[in-house]
C-alpha cells in the first residue's frame, strides 16, 4: 500500500517500537526519548471538551481536520499490517495520534535531488522552538552529564 512508502508513518512506527521497549532499549535511545513531547500539549490529542475551547477559531476546523486524517490513516495501517502487528507495539489511535503529533512537532522535510520527500526526526527540536533552551533547568542532561 502506499501509505507503507511514507517516512512520516514508519518514523511513527519506530517511535512506538522504542517507546514500547521502554527500558529494554538502548541508554541513548531512551535518552532521545526523553527529549520528545509526552503531553497531550499538541492540539491533535485534544478531546471534544478541550476543543470547545477553540470555538469560533479556524485552529478549530484545522484540527479536527487533522484528528480525521490520522484516524483514517491508522485504520488503513491496521488494514495493511493487521491487527497483531500493531499489537506487538502496543499500538492503538491514541498512540498513533501521539507519534505522528511528535512528528509535527520534531519533524524537518526535505526533498531529495529528484523531488522525493524525506523526513528527518530531530529530538528536542521542539525544544527550540518554544525557547527553552534559555532556561538550562528545564533541558534534559545530556548522556555526558553536561
Amino acid at each position: 500500500a502506499e501509505l507503507l512508502e511514507t517516512d512520516s508513518v514508519w518514523l511513527a512506527l519506530y517511535l512506538l517500537h522504542k517507546r514500547h521497549l521502554g527500558e529494554k532499549a538502548d541508554e541513548h535511545c531512551n535518552f532521545q526519548l526523553s527529549l520528545l513531547p509526552t503531553s497531550s500539549e499538541p492540539l491533535v490529542l485534544w478531546n471534544e471538551q478541550d476543543l470547545a475551547a477553540l470555538e469560533g477559531s479556524r485552529w478549530l476546523a484545522v484540527t479536527k481536520q487533522f484528528q480525521e486524517e490520522v484516524e483514517d490513516e491508522y485504520r488503513l495501517l491496521a488494514e495493511c499490517l493487521g491487527d497483531a502487528a500493531l499489537m506487538q507495539l502496543s499500538a492503538n489511535s491514541k498512540s498513533y495520534a501521539w507519534a505522528q503529533a511528535v512528528l509535527q512537532q520534531c519533524c524537518l522535510r526535505f526533498l531529495s535531488k529528484d523531488g522525493e520527500p524525506i523526513d528527518v526526526l530531530l529530538p528536542g527540536l521542539q525544544l527550540l522552538e518554544s525557547g527553552l533552551t534559555n532556561d538550562s533547568s528545564s533541558m534534559p542532561q545530556l548522556l555526558d552529564g553536561t
